[in-house]
Order: C-alpha cells, then structure tokens, then sequence
C-alpha cells in the first residue's frame, strides 16, 4: 500500500509582531479542544480579552527567540521533515503540516489528494496524547478528508511516550547534554494542562485525581490520561541512562487562565530547587520535540534567570531531539511496512 506521511505540529505565528501573533492565538484558542467551554463564552473570552491583551506581550517574547531562520518552532520541524524525505526517498512521500497557522494541514492535505496514495500516516509530533494536541489534530486531518470526499486510510501515531526508539534517542541526547555539565539535579518539564482536561479521559470518572498515586500504573482509566503518559515518560527515560531518580522530578509549565492545572508548576519547582541547595540545574522537555517559544524563552531564558536569582549557580536547558539523526530513524522505523504503529481511524 503506497502511504504519505504527514508530520504536524503545534504551529507558529508568521512574524514576531503583535500584528501576526494576534490572528494565530485567535485560531489556536478558538479551537474547542484548547478551550474546553461553551462556545459564545469562549469567542467572548479569547476575542474581547485574551488575544487583545496578550497579543503584545506574546509577540516581545517572540522577538527574543526569533532568528534569521524564522520561528524555531517551524525551522527545528522543517530541518526533521527535510531528513525524513531524504531517508524515505523512493518509499513514502512526507508532508508537514501545523495545526494553526502555515503550511496548514489544508494546503498539505489537498497536495496529497493530487497523488496516488492509499493511505495517510499521521504523526503529531507530540510524544504524550492528549486532546488538546493530538486529538485536535486527528478530528482536523478527519474533517479536512471527509469535507473533500476523500477515500484515503487514515493511520494516526498518537503517542509514542513508551516506544524504545523514541526514549532511546531522547536518553542519548541527554546523555550527551550531560557529559559537559555536571548537573546536581535533573527536571523534567512538561507543557501543562488544566486538570480537568485529564479527568476528562477517565473513563471510569472514578480515577483520575481521586485515587492516591493514580499514575503509579497503567490502567483502562488512565490510557489516556496525559499526566500518566508524563510520569511514565520521566520513569522511562531514567531507566534508560544512569541517573539516580533521587535528583529527578517532573513538572509543568506554560500555565494560562486561573483554573487548576497539572502541578507541581515548573516555575516554583525551579525556585525550590535553588532554594535548597541544588547549585547546577539541568532541564529537559520531553512534552517538545522541537524547539520553540517555550522550550527557548520560557525554560532556556525565564527558568535560567529564576534559577540564578534564587541561588542557583549554573543551568542547563537540554535542547529538544529537532533533527536528532536517532530521532529521525525512529520515525523512519515506525513508518516502515514491517512496523505496527498507530492505528486506523474510523470515518
């Protein structure tokens, strides 16, 4: 069966100028899955509030990352994208797509449909599911295909957290971050969501948050749950290099709104951390695989200068996997005929 492989992510504005920013945040929280309320109060909310009152703020912090390559968010994914097709040449096509902005999952959906392929490979470049990033992505790419009449199979990879290859290249590449900088304690930082969007992937509606300890061990309630999925990714990772789980935690970071979200906050982890003596800091973020606004700004940038103004001597944001050549045969190996991941979507 001849397939194309469409790559996504995240997204990014055009420009680092509220100008730009504006219109990309109104399409990335307007999106029901990101904002999970009824309709009329979220236009209400992200129209008249958010995306007036952020749109300046967002775009500074922008400015502080952007370079003569653009969005690192868009060059990191096009650098992955572009030694993709050089592996797969002769064997699969590969598109990128971003769920918000340019190149759109339209543009690339309809140069598919212009070719003889039988069956897409979706892959969200998230390692952890969650709705607010793979499952939006999935319902768009459904949409899209539907709306077009399409017959095309649909195979979404919607989480590879626990595949070897995947902690194998992430655990290698921390290893090499480490090898240069002696680290006293080593934080995983993951992007946070509200609470309620993890209890809402209870099935049972009698786990999640209600059992002590409810992302110990995998269960039916907790398949999707993406704290679970963030725990056993920091569990995982140790496990694979030499590292002592006493000077490791997880947190979350990239809080937005005043409703609960996942904790500890990587902003207070990061204060606590050099409050009590840890000297040298190391940070990774497994929740990215390409280097972005909050991976650069957020943890390179605002977690440094916490770190250091609260003591800490020394810090190290380790980079993402980007186009990591492990990362890139992982992908290569999921994507072979020979290899079962993902699953096909029903219309």
């Amino acid at each position: 069966m001849k397939s194309a492989l469409l790559l996504t992510n995240l997204g990014t504005p055009e420009a680092p100028t509220a100008e730009a920013v504006g219109p990309y945040l109104k399409e990335f929280l307007s999106d029901p899955f990101v904002l999970t309320m009824p309709t009329p109060i979220r236009w209400a909310l992200v129209n008249l509030l958010i995306v007036p009152r952020r749109s300046s703020a967002s775009a500074e912090n922008y400015k502080k990352i952007w370079t003569d390559r653009g969005s690192p968010l868009l060059f990191n994914t096009q650098d992955l994208y572009n030694a993709l097709r050089n592996q797969l040449q002769g064997q699969i096509d590969v598109y990128l797509g971003m769920r918000y902005g340019k190149p759109s999952l339209e543009s690339q959906i309809d140069s598919i449909l212009q070719t003889s392929v039988e069956e897409i490979i979706l892959l969200p470049l998230y390692p952890q599911y969650a709705e607010s990033t793979v499952r939006t992505t999935g319902e768009k790419v459904k949409e899209l295909l539907s709306s077009k009449g399409s017959q095309l199979k649909l195979k979404v990879i919607d989480r590879f957290y626990a595949e070897e290859e995947y902690l194998e290249a992430k655990s290698q590449l921390i290893e090499e971050s480490l090898r240069t900088f002696k680290a006293d304690h080593l934080l995983f930082s993951y992007h946070g969501v509200p609470v309620s969007h993890v209890k809402k992937t209870d099935p049972t509606k009698n786990h999640c948050d209600k059992l002590p300890q409810c992302c110990e061990k995998a269960c039916d309630a907790n398949y999707n749950c993406y704290r679970f999925h963030c725990e056993e990714t920091t569990r995982g990772l140790l496990r694979h290099f030499s590292w002592e789980t006493e000077r490791a935690s997880t947190s979350f970071q990239s809080r937005l709104g005043p409703s609960r979200w996942l904790e500890p906050s990587t902003e207070n982890r990061i204060e606590e951390l050099a409050k009590s003596g840890v000297k040298n800091l190391a940070v990774v973020c497994p929740a990215f695989t390409a280097d972005c606004l909050e991976t650069i700004e957020e943890i390179g940038q605002e977690g440094r200068e916490t770190f250091l103004n609260h003591g800490g001597k020394d810090y190290l944001m380790i980079p993402c996997l980007n186009s990591h050549p492990r990362w890139v045969k992982a992908i290569e190996n999921w994507v072979s005929d020979d290899f079962s991941m993902g699953h096909y979507v029903d219309f």
